[in-house]
C-alpha cells in the first residue's frame, strides 16, 4: 500500500481545498456526492463525511476525490446512510498546502 499522510491532517473538510465543491467518484464514475469531510481513523482507514445519496456505494467500491489541494484514494470499507458517511481504507492520500499555491493552480486566474 502506497501511502504518503505525512502531510495529511487528521481532520480535512472541503474548505481547506480552496473548492467550493469536490465531487467524489465510484469506481471512476463521477457520482452526485460531494466531498465535505475527511477524518483519519488509524492505523489506514478514513470517514469521508459527504453530502448526497449513498446508496449506489458498496463495500468494495474504490472512491476517488482529487483537487489541486488533496488527492484521495481508496475502498469502501463501511458505510453510514443516515449520518452521510462511508468507512474507507486509505490506498493513497495527499495534501497540499494551498497557501504556496499559484493563483493559477487554485482556479483564481484562468489561463
Amino acid at each position: 500500500m502506497n501511502v504518503e499522510k505525512q502531510n495529511l491532517h487528521a481532520e480535512f473538510t472541503c474548505q481547506n481545498t480552496g473548492a467550493k465543491e469536490i465531487p467524489v467518484y465510484r469506481n471512476e464514475q463521477l457520482t452526485n456526492v460531494i466531498f465535505q469531510e475527511l477524518r483519519l481513523t488509524p492505523p489506514d482507514n478514513c470517514i469521508l463525511h459527504v453530502k448526497g445519496d449513498t446508496r449506489d456505494f458498496r463495500i468494495g467500491d474504490r472512491i476517488k476525490i482529487g483537487t489541486q489541494a488533496l488527492i484521495f484514494c481508496g475502498k469502501v470499507v463501511g458505510k453510514d446512510g443516515v449520518n452521510g458517511d462511508l468507512l474507507s481504507s486509505i490506498e493513497i492520500a495527499f495534501l497540499r498546502d494551498i497557501s504556496k499555491l499559484s493563483p493559477l493552480e487554485t482556479g483564481e486566474v484562468k489561463d
